[in-house]
């Protein structure tokens, strides 16, 4: 992936189910076609949030960060932070300041395995 921020490329694995749903639109492409999806440059934003719409869901309010954001909390949970931080293209300290969360099912889990049911989960909201 090129990174137009810093100028430097750097290797961002893609997880199965994505390389999955590419794979998919790859060969129901027609002949000659070479994108799946087209994002301008000038727009990315607003084509993202037509084409979420279009799908019939809802847009988050900046979907790119959110799309990251949860591409680094997912990460998180299966590598080390300096992979995750190196894939995201910033140190493990502003990697987890600023984008890697604490999923609802990690909470649920910690508080079910103390009690054997959801009872100290009110006591964290």
């Amino acid at each position: 992936m090129f990174a137009p921020k810093t100028k430097r490329t750097r290797l961002v694995p893609i997880v199965p189910r994505l390389r999955e749903l590419l794979q998919q639109a790859y060969f129901a492409a027609h002949e000659g076609e070479s994108l799946i999806v087209t994002v301008p440059k000038a727009n990315r934003h607003r084509t993202l949030r037509r084409i979420i719409e279009r799908s019939g869901l809802t847009p988050w309010r900046d979907p790119f960060h959110c799309l990251r954001r949860s591409a680094a909390t997912d990460f998180a949970r299966s590598y080390p932070i300096n992979a995750v931080a190196q894939w995201l293209g910033h140190g493990p300290v502003v990697s987890l300041k600023h984008y890697q969360r604490v999923p609802d099912d990690l909470v649920r889990k910690a508080t079910q395995d103390g009690f054997g049911d959801n009872r100290s989960l009110a006591l964290l909201r």
